[in-house]
């Protein structure tokens, strides 16, 4: 409805904004069915036995993380879980909905949750081992190049992607995909921009031939020693320190609120404040 009303071919983030965060709790609602809770843990066995082929990983960020249950999912089901677990997505009410389903889940792992955008991620360059996406590029045709960009520059070790298989699909998945705006050729892309790909292939629990999921894992430095994630200005990428009720950049003089406890951390949602940190000091 977004897309022809603004005469537009594929998906703006406002569009996907917008769309995603009206949706809600839908992603947490439908795992009251037994069997679709059956086919997501079935799924994120494959992502764990993954991860773990990867060998010890310290940090991992999963970007576009939606309601938290595959990220869940898939931690709850490695041999070894990373000790640092951050996350993120564009929509608040998404986070929202996370946070609170995360808490009730056992076992229980610390997530670092905030907003966020895949094309100005908030972590500063190489500070997180492992980058994960799980269809969260999907819907941002036209945006691949950027994203992969960014996803590389945060990583240290590997970026994990399962995205929808455009080139690997039917001509019948890829009319879907094409009528939804779906990304595509995020291999000739990611081999363009320089980045060593070292695997692409269906992946293995993939199940909907109309939505099929490929797994594309690029490599950026097998041996980098593991690292913890630090937080970024997504405009200038200068890192953030947590203060009272926001986080702050000294460097970029920008501040970035958080709403109900989750830090929102896209550039849209940043408040130029050059005299904060003065005024944090003269109140204390």
């Amino acid at each position: 409805m977004l897309r022809q009303e603004a005469g537009a071919q594929g998906n703006d983030e406002k569009m996907i904004e917008l769309s995603y965060d009206l949706q809600a709790g839908s992603y947490v609602g439908a795992l009251a069915d037994p069997a679709l809770l059956a086919h997501k843990r079935e799924y994120c066995s494959h992502v764990a036995a993954l991860l773990d082929s990867l060998g010890p990983i310290r940090s991992i960020l999963d970007a576009g993380m939606g309601e938290g249950n595959m990220l869940w999912l898939t931690l709850s089901q490695m041999t070894q879980p990373p000790v640092q677990i951050h996350g993120f997505d564009l929509c608040w009410s998404r986070m929202a909905v996370a946070n609170q389903w995360l808490e009730k889940q056992e076992p229980s792992f610390d997530i670092q949750i905030s907003t966020g955008s895949l094309t100005e991620i908030p972590y500063m360059d190489s500070s997180v081992d492992v980058v994960w996406t799980n269809h969260s590029i999907e819907p941002n045709h036209g945006r691949e190049a950027a994203i992969l960009s960014e996803l590389y520059r945060v990583c240290s070790r590997y970026v994990v992607m399962l995205e929808p298989a455009y080139e690997l699909g039917s001509d019948e998945a890829r009319k879907r995909m094409d009528e939804h705006g779906y990304c595509r050729n995020l291999v000739g892309l990611a081999q363009h921009l320089g980045f060593r790909v070292m695997r692409h292939e269906i992946f293995a629990g993939n199940r909907n031939p109309l939505n099929p999921t490929a797994l594309l894992i690029l490599a950026k430095d097998e041996t980098a020693a593991p690292v913890t994630p630090r937080r970024c200005c997504p405009v200038y990428k200068t890192e953030l320190t947590p203060m009272r009720d926001c986080w702050y950049s000294k460097e970029s003089m920008r501040a970035y609120p958080i709403l109900g406890g989750i830090p929102c951390l896209r550039s849209s949602q940043s408040i130029v404040a050059s005299k904060l940190a003065e005024n944090f000091h003269s109140d204390s």
